[in-house]
């Protein structure tokens, strides 16, 4: 992550790559595989997200099937397969609790922000989620980098402005601007 923070995208990959050949437990690095396919499908590289996407073995967890699912609905739907992303999308509604913010990020993805405004607001309800909706929707400062907005925080610019999110982030104590650069 820190790679791709400062720009030096071709370390970045190299590191991700690195883990996923060191394996684990005899298996597929399930995590670094997620995270190079998250980069790829970050950078518009969506074919070869797919692609990375397959080299993941049959031992993951659920939180690792939704995260992996996740990335998978985004990429099918970036690259015109919307009839495969929605049937992505639907087996990662199965596994939404594991992983809230994936059901989000595809939600936005799909373009679909009725779904993923009521998402948010029901994320900003629950006392055991409130804290991660909050962080999740807070605003950070710029890396050096200066990277392209990532899909998500395109779909989070537009969702904060609905009157429903932006009224249940006010209920829930309200996002903070972090300037950590």
């Amino acid at each position: 992550i820190t790679y791709r923070q400062l720009a030096r995208d071709a370390e970045a990959e190299a590191a991700l790559r690195r883990g996923i050949a060191m394996g684990e437990s005899n298996q597929t690095n399930v995590s670094q595989t997620i995270n190079l396919a998250s980069r790829y499908e970050a950078d518009g590289r969506y074919e070869d997200a797919l692609a990375v996407l397959g080299g993941i073995g049959p031992t993951i967890t659920q939180y690792g099937l939704a995260a992996w699912r996740t990335v998978k609905s985004c990429a099918l739907a970036k690259t015109g397969k919307r009839s495969a992303a929605l049937a992505e999308f639907a087996q990662l509604r199965k596994l939404g609790a594991n992983y809230p913010s994936g059901l989000l990020e595809a939600q936005i993805c799909l373009e679909d922000y009725d779904a993923a405004a009521d998402t948010l607001v029901h994320g900003l309800k629950d006392p055991k989620r409130i804290p991660q909706m909050l962080l999740l929707l807070s605003e950070f400062d710029s890396l050096p980098a200066n990277r392209p907005l990532s899909t998500l925080d395109l779909g989070l610019d537009k969702l904060r402005q609905r009157p429903e999110v932006a009224a249940a982030i006010a209920a829930a104590g309200g996002t903070r601007r972090f300037r950590v650069v």
